[in-house]
C-alpha cells in the first residue's frame, strides 16, 4: 500500500496550496466500537417538507461534513453511520441524512442529478450558516453524482465517493470540480476501480482511487464498512489537506483487519 508522500520516483506526491482541515481533538470512544456518534436530531429546511438529519458537532470541530446517503448509507444506516462515527473520531462535526433517489436500484440511472444536486447544495448552504463552520461532504450510492455535480458549482473543503456511478455526474461538471476528491470503491466491483480511474482522469482537482479490497459493489456488508470510513476517515482529517497533484495521482488501499 503506497503512503502520503511517497511518489514513484521518490518525490513528494503531495500538493501545496489545497483546502486544509482544522479538526479538532479525536473523541473518545470508550469500547473501540463505531457506535451511532452524540448529537441531536435536526430538520433541514429543503425542499417542500424539508429533511430530518442527525448532527454531531464537537465543540472543537471547525470542519463538519454532510453525510448523505439512502438506504444502507443513510443516516440509519450501517454504511452511513460507520462513515458519520469515524468522522466524529477524526474530530470532525457530521450530520447524516437521507436523500431519496428514485432510480434504478442497480445501475442508479434515471435519478435527477440537477435536481439533486441542487439540494444538496442547498444543505451545505445551510449548515454552513448555522454552524459557522467550513462544510466537507461524503456522498454515498446514488448520491455520489449528486454530490459531485453539486461540487463543480459550490466548493466544499473536500470531498469522498463512496461507491455509486461517479461518471453520471457528467464530464463538464467534473472538470470543474475544484475541491479535493475521494472515490471509494469495492475490488471486487467489476467496474468500480475502471469508473473511478476514468472519472479522475476527467477531473482537475486534487483526487484519490481507493480500492477495498475483496469489498463487492455493495459496501454495506460484513466488516466492510468500517474499512470504508476508516479510508474516509483519513481522508478528512490527513489526507484532503496534502492532497496528491493531479499529474501524478496515487492508488490506496484498505487492508481487512485480520
Amino acid at each position: 500500500m503506497r503512503t502520503p508522500g511517497d511518489d514513484e520516483d521518490g518525490r513528494d506526491a503531495w500538493s501545496d496550496g489545497v483546502p486544509s482541515f482544522a479538526p479538532g481533538p479525536p473523541a473518545s470512544n470508550r469500547d473501540g466500537r463505531l457506535g451511532w456518534p452524540p448529537g441531536d436530531e435536526v430538520r433541514v429546511p429543503v425542499g417542500r417538507f424539508g429533511l430530518t438529519g442527525w448532527l454531531s458537532l464537537p465543540s472543537a470541530a471547525r470542519t463538519v461534513v454532510t453525510v448523505t446517503g439512502e438506504g444502507a448509507g443513510g443516516r440509519r444506516g450501517p454504511l452511513g453511520r460507520a462513515v458519520a462515527s469515524r468522522l466524529h473520531l477524526c474530530g470532525l462535526g457530521t450530520l447524516t441524512l437521507d436523500l431519496p433517489v428514485d432510480s434504478d436500484p442497480v445501475e442508479h440511472r434515471g435519478a435527477d442529478v440537477g435536481g439533486l444536486a441542487a439540494r444538496v447544495r442547498a444543505v451545505s448552504h445551510w449548515l454552513g450558516q448555522e454552524t459557522g463552520r467550513s462544510v466537507g461532504g461524503v456522498g454515498i450510492g446514488p448520491l455520489v453524482p449528486a454530490m459531485l455535480r453539486a461540487a463543480a458549482d459550490e466548493s466544499v473543503t473536500a470531498l469522498a465517493c463512496v461507491g455509486g456511478r461517479p461518471e453520471l455526474a457528467g464530464p463538464a461538471a467534473l472538470t470543474r470540480v475544484a475541491t479535493p476528491a475521494l472515490f471509494v470503491v469495492g475490488g471486487l466491483d467489476s467496474r468500480g476501480p475502471g469508473l473511478g480511474r476514468l472519472v479522475s482522469g476527467w477531473m482537475r482537482c486534487p483526487r484519490r482511487v481507493a480500492v477495498v479490497p475483496g469489498a463487492t459493489v455493495d459496501l454495506s456488508r460484513g466488516g466492510v464498512p468500517a474499512d470504508v470510513a476508516g479510508l474516509v476517515g483519513d481522508w478528512f482529517s490527513e489526507g484532503a489537506r496534502n492532497a496528491p497533484r493531479p499529474a501524478g495521482d496515487a492508488g490506496l488501499s484498505a487492508a481487512r483487519p485480520d
